[in-house]
């Protein structure tokens, strides 16, 4: 996986500038497009394709000016990417996203899962919205609020009725029976795996990662200690979700073919 980054013509990428741009950034391999465009692909040491969030030093500052950072976004609409600058704007941190297509995928997951929970009975499905009350892993003994991406609390942890009642904007008093997180541009593979670790040290039975970057999904089960890992494109079945199939290989196939064109 390689990321494509446009400049504008104002930041002209001549072939000094690049070789001195080489040379800031070694973990990164770095060559000249046709037009005005950088393709950058990773090394040994650093892989595109798992981080997903490259830090590129500039020989120059690129701007001061805001209309300027919003040239570089606008010409680069079409390589789904976001950016951010740092270090006296010498410092160009690029993400590699899915656009609009990230939230289909999750709204597809909890979708199935809704529909799912509420033919078993089993408990409740909660959106990001939802804020759990748990251990502070920084703070033994004090809780704080964390948000999901998707979680289920099943009835047999929480009764209907006290989740009901928590439709008044209070934490849910209990952490998730079961966790999904999505892999996004805001947190990479790694980060979203820890994510998930801490996840399971609040008593979660059963954590799922799910990488569409990667076409990976992640299997976290209490008291095991390594996850499993398969193919997105496999439907995804297990025994604390009796029943339940996520099949999101459609999908998946759908936007890899879409994100080509």
């Amino acid at each position: 996986m390689s990321l494509t980054v446009t400049f504008p013509n104002f930041y002209l990428l001549s072939a000094k500038l690049i070789s001195q741009m080489r040379s800031l950034n070694q973990h990164l391999r770095i060559k000249k497009s046709f037009d005005n465009s950088l393709i950058i692909n990773g090394t040994r040491t650093f892989s595109v394709e798992k981080h997903r969030r490259v830090k590129l030093e500039l020989v120059e500052n690129f701007s001061e000016n805001w209309d300027k950072i919003v040239e570089l976004e606008k010409v680069n609409e079409n390589n789904c990417i976001t950016f951010e600058l740092l270090n006296l704007n010498k410092t160009l941190i690029v993400r590699k996203g899915m656009g609009g297509t990230l939230s289909i995928l999750t709204a597809v997951i909890m979708g199935s899962l809704v529909v799912w929970a509420l033919a078993k009975a089993i408990g409740y499905i909660y959106s990001e919205d939802g804020d759990f009350l748990v251990e502070d892993p920084k703070n033994p003994g004090k809780k704080i609020k964390r948000k999901p991406d998707i979680s289920l609390v099943k009835f047999d942890k929480l009764s209907e009725e006290k989740q009901l009642n928590l439709l008044d904007g209070k934490p849910v008093p209990v952490a998730p029976n079961v966790v999904f997180e999505i892999v996004s541009q805001k947190n990479d593979l790694d980060e979203t795996l820890e994510k998930m670790v801490l996840w399971m040290e609040n008593d979660v039975e059963l954590g799922i990662v799910v990488d569409p970057y990667s076409e990976k999904i992640y299997i976290f089960e209490k008291n095991v200690e390594h996850y499993k890992e398969q193919s997105i494109f496999e439907p995804f079945t297990h025994y604390l979700l009796p029943d339940y199939v996520g099949d999101y290989s459609s999908l998946v196939q759908k936007i890899k073919k879409y994100k080509k064109k």
